[in-house]
């Protein structure tokens, strides 16, 4: 069985803001909140937020230590 860190891991893909939060199991508003408050570092490309998967991995790892 994967977890989420291994197949954020795996991806070469960046993700955006609904398939984060799908991922993550939250409201995109979250992710928003998230990025307002610092909690994550979003890339924006052509005016568009998203996020590097292997940087998201490391976020999660960090936090469940």
């Amino acid at each position: 069985m994967n977890t989420l860190v291994e197949v954020l891991e795996r991806l070469n893909a960046y993700l955006t803001v609904s398939q984060l939060a799908a991922l993550l199991g939250k409201h995109p508003q979250t992710i928003y909140k998230w990025i307002r408050l610092g909690k994550l570092q979003p890339i924006r490309l052509e005016g568009r937020i998203v996020f590097d998967p292997v940087t998201i991995a490391k976020w999660i790892n960090e936090r469940t230590i």
